[in-house]
């Protein structure tokens, strides 16, 4: 709505607005005939126009007036997504980057997220993702199974980009229910994949105590087995190989240490170089030392730790100590056998595997004698603010054992 008209005598005179006299145009044609002056000047003498400005827009588009229509226009991203150590939103997710989610933060700076340790993802403005949406709070409420039908039905509706997301979660979602067989469908998917594939599925390879018993898990090995003969590289190659492995890893079952051997003579790859990939190959070298292959077992352990990423020693290094404590025969064995364990708790005191070679650094020295230090060990081992209640339980139950033992009790 344009404002009154406040006099201003300077700006009067310099734009008469008396009708009775009224000033020539000096752009009109002055050869026009009458009655047909031009109201336009020709166009290699147009210039700006001599109307006064409306009083919103006095001079042409204020500053303040480009950023409210900026505001407008632009969308507002809410996408949010929930890591163990921050929340992240306001964010826009714009695409994956291999084992990543790549977003801008509010402030237009690209980052990156790790989709298997995302504990919540949330989409704002992609309504095709609504089902992935509520999938997503299902987990966070522990609703695994409800979950799993919304990921499905959210894949048959997404844009291809978000497949290896969502294949992703129904992964980490099975390997949480034990459905190994459903895991294996989506993890060779995946695989298949050319933009995510085999970095992301090395992230995910499931946790050794979560699969289905056997024979239950029969068909799940066929389908590794059928997918191994026309691996696309030779990580996804490595990858079936360890799935396969963790599958059949109980110690009743009769093909086990053979398929260890198989996973040891395959190096992993430095793409799929992860931590799971290097739990799933450490527990087949145990595996393998306990087929009475101690000492070899050792050296490939050596030949792993020298040339493994930094981020996966903690798993080497454990496997290393229960190997050579399951041989040692003597005080000075035994010893040694707690070295690689200490190393981990000195070196990475807060890495997950910390409580576990604290455990073992306390049976070690139970064993030589030392049952002070092992109580205190164990309490140490207790106190970890990342111990696993398997964990937690084993030690509580270590130091009430040795705790009676030393005061006297029954």
């Amino acid at each position: 709505m344009s404002q009154p008209r406040h006099p201003n005598p300077s700006r009067d005179r310099a734009l008469p607005h008396s009708t009775s006299h009224p000033k020539r145009d000096p752009r009109r044609n002055a050869t026009a005939p009458p009655g047909r002056a031009r109201l336009l000047p020709s166009r290699s003498r147009r210039t700006t126009c001599c109307r006064r400005p409306s009083a919103g827009f006095a001079g042409g588009p204020t500053v303040q007036g480009l950023i409210l229509a900026f505001l407008v226009i632009s969308p507002v991203h809410a996408d949010r997504i929930d890591l163990p150590d921050a929340t992240l939103q306001g964010i826009h997710i714009v695409d994956l980057d291999g084992a990543r989610i790549a977003y801008r933060t509010p402030a237009g700076e690209l980052r990156f997220a790790p989709i298997a340790q995302a504990e919540l993802i949330q989409f704002d403005n992609l309504p095709e993702l609504s089902e992935f949406n509520e999938a997503e709070r299902l987990i966070r409420r522990g609703n695994f199974d409800k979950a799993v039908p919304r990921y499905e039905r959210a894949a048959r509706v997404a844009q291809p980009r978000w497949l290896p997301l969502i294949r992703a979660r129904i992964i980490q979602a099975c390997d949480r229910l034990g459905d190994v067989d459903k895991l294996v469908i989506h993890f060779i998917a995946l695989l298949d994949d050319e933009a995510a594939g085999a970095p992301l599925a090395a992230e995910l390879l499931p946790a050794l105590d979560n699969v289905d018993p056997l024979p239950k898990s029969r068909r799940a090995i066929e389908r590794l087995e059928a997918r191994m003969e026309h691996a696309a590289s030779q990580s996804a190659r490595v990858l079936l190989e360890l799935l396969r492995f963790i599958i059949v890893h109980q110690p009743n079952h009769s093909e086990a240490p053979a398929l260890a051997e198989l996973v040891i003579r395959q190096p992993i790859p430095l793409m799929v170089a992860t931590r799971p990939a290097y739990r799933a190959r450490a527990a087949a070298i145990q595996r393998w030392a306990d087929g009475g292959h101690p000492e070899a077992a050792l050296r490939e352990l050596d030949a792993d730790l020298r040339s493994a990423p930094e981020p996966v020693l903690p798993e080497l290094l454990l496997a290393k100590a229960r190997v050579s404590l399951a041989i040692a025969g003597d005080r000075e064995s035994l010893i040694r056998a707690a070295w690689p364990a200490m190393r981990i708790v000195i070196h990475r005191p807060d890495d997950t595997l910390a409580p576990q070679a604290l455990l073992l650094a306390a049976d070690v020295h139970q064993r030589i004698g030392q049952a002070p230090t092992a109580i205190q060990l164990l309490d140490e081992c207790l106190q970890h603010p990342r111990i696993a209640p398997t964990t937690h339980q084993r030690a509580l139950n270590e130091r009430n054992r040795l705790t009676s033992t030393t005061h006297g009790g029954p």
